[in-house]
């Protein structure tokens, strides 16, 4: 099933009303914790459709069109769903991250500045927002930001989510001493998936590709459906010499319904040595709303000099 979400989006209707909020099933909270985009959207949109008016509702339909990658439309739900319990809890963090998927940096870190406000916020919350401030900048390429953000969030602690996010950071710049260190440091507290998937991504860089394969392989067994490792494995595939075994698993039905930045990006790219050029600009058009990010950018450059390579012109 491919799911027509601006469709839906505009069929519900963006109507503030006084309607009591709606119970969230635990069914749907099981659905979205565990990344199940088709099964939540199932769930969610009958109740949509009753209480088109419910902005809780459209709080959670932010949450779910944030994990689909969808973010020009988690953004306008989450704008109606302000004030509400899932937004406070849940929501205001995933609005601060599609803005920032977006390329809407200064948004995005004026919406996690709003989160430290909550009354109920402790150190756990701070860490929280810090490292994702760090994923933010890193996105943004804006590496004097993101290392501020980054020794603040050293100043609140040295634990898993700190080390992971320096992983990712030093990576995108290619100070890989950096990031060695930082990833042997994650290694010794707990090592979570996002520090093992945050490794297998600097194997990657370097091209270690036997060293990333053993860590993906070993993490697919326990969240397969997780969107970044999909975006690694399709990768280390392409990285092989196997483009046409990379799009075949970005394509895969766990995969499909998303546009998440990192799974598209992987699916451009293994287009491009496929020298499928119109496919390539057909997923890029699916991602538009990512157009300000410099990721969305390297992708469409990439695709530019590609075609000029091959003697045709850029439609």
């Amino acid at each position: 099933m491919h799911l027509t979400w601006t469709k839906v989006a505009i069929s519900i209707g963006l109507l503030l009303g006084s309607a009591a909020s709606a119970q969230i099933p635990d069914e749907l909270r099981m659905h979205l914790r565990r990344s199940r985009v088709e099964q939540a959207y199932d769930l969610l949109l009958p109740m949509l459709e009753a209480s088109p008016d419910d902005p809780e509702l459209h709080a959670v339909y932010g949450s779910l069109m944030a994990q689909a990658g969808r973010h020009a439309d988690a953004a306008t739900a989450f704008v109606f769903g302000d004030g509400t319990q899932w937004y406070a809890r849940s929501g205001m963090r995933q609005h601060a991250s599609s803005l920032s998927a977006m390329g809407l940096i200064e948004e995005a870190i004026q919406v996690r500045a709003l989160s430290r406000l909550n009354p109920r916020r402790d150190e756990s919350s701070d860490i929280i927002t810090f490292a994702a401030m760090v994923d933010d900048y890193r996105r943004a390429r804006r590496w004097e930001d993101g290392q501020e953000a980054l020794d603040e969030l050293f100043s609140l602690s040295d634990g898993p989510k700190a080390w992971c996010a320096a992983v990712w950071f030093y990576t995108d710049q290619g100070r890989w001493d950096e990031a060695f260190w930082a990833a042997w440091h994650a290694s010794q507290v707990s090592d979570p998936l996002e520090c093992r998937l945050a490794r297998a991504n600097l194997y990657l860089q370097m091209g270690d590709l036997d060293g990333a394969e053993a860590i993906l392989q070993e993490s697919k067994k326990h969240r397969i459906r997780h969107l970044v490792m999909g975006s690694l494995l399709a990768e280390l595939e392409r990285l092989r010499g196997d483009p046409a075994e990379a799009v075949r698993i970005i394509r895969l039905r766990r995969y499909s319904d998303t546009m998440h930045i990192d799974l598209r990006a992987a699916e451009v790219r293994a287009l491009i040595d496929l020298q499928e050029y119109d496919e390539a600009k057909d997923v890029l058009d699916q991602i538009r709303s990512y157009h300000l990010a410099p990721q969305y950018q390297d992708l469409v450059g990439a695709l530019a000099a590609a075609q000029a390579a091959a003697g045709l012109s850029d439609q």
